[in-house]
């Protein structure tokens, strides 16, 4: 009886534990089926320092976190806070709709292949 409850309880603690974690699959495919996109809209920072990360609102409302392999080229783009740049990259987004990930806004993550200044100065509210 003693095995039996143990068995138990040890199968409900693993059961709990995949159940939780079954909504934090990401799609390695996007919105394009993994084809780059080109985006246009403003670079924003998000988050607090030490824990800021950058991300792009669009011209059509989307916003996706933006990231990148290259450290240089992540860096030169979050310089470009206030800016409104063009980015050529890939949208990876989660499976299902209301799952967020860390750092990620509303629309995914855009991993920046490459960007363009559209306006150099930084735009004022």
């Amino acid at each position: 009886m003693k095995k039996l409850a143990v068995f138990l309880t040890v199968l409900f603690c693993f059961s709990g534990l995949f159940a939780a974690g079954k909504n934090n699959k990401i799609n390695s495919t996007d919105v394009e089926n993994g084809k780059s996109i080109k985006v246009t809209g403003i670079v924003k920072m998000y988050g607090n320092m030490p824990f800021s990360y950058a991300g792009i609102e669009t011209n059509d409302g989307k916003k996706y976190s933006l990231v990148s392999g290259d450290p240089k080229l992540l860096k030169k783009v979050r310089d470009c806070a206030g800016r409104e740049i063009k980015i050529t990259g890939v949208v990876n987004r989660p499976v299902e709709d209301d799952v967020k990930a860390f750092q990620m806004l509303k629309d995914g993550y855009l991993y920046i292949e490459s960007y363009e200044v559209i306006k150099n100065k930084k735009k004022s509210k």
